[in-house]
């Protein structure tokens, strides 16, 4: 198992605009990055799939430490947060297209 390569409250990681799209659309902004993960349909991730389930997701195909109820905490508390460290993980990790 391995660690999160980017803190949590790096909301600048990925440039400011990015922060502020996660906080006025947090559900494009998770949409898009569980679709840039694995080549998954935006509109549906936008329709069923939540910030804590995108979390979990990313965080086991990485092989990333932590739990579901981690994933739950930091999604509920700070969307966020949790929304630009997920893009930042995929970003620096790279896609699982086809895997």
């Amino acid at each position: 198992m391995s660690e999160y390569q980017h803190e949590f409250c790096d909301f600048c990681g990925l440039g400011p605009c990015h922060c502020i799209y996660a906080c006025i659309c947090p559900q494009c902004s998770m949409s898009q990055a569980r679709s840039n993960y694995d080549d998954s349909n935006c509109i549906f991730n936008c329709c069923c799939i939540c910030i804590p389930a995108l979390r979990n997701i990313v965080r086991e195909g990485y092989g990333i430490e932590g739990n579901c109820l981690y994933d739950i905490l930091l999604s509920v508390f700070c969307y966020p947060c949790a929304i630009v460290q997920t893009h930042q993980e995929i970003k620096s990790r790279g896609a699982r297209r086809g895997k």
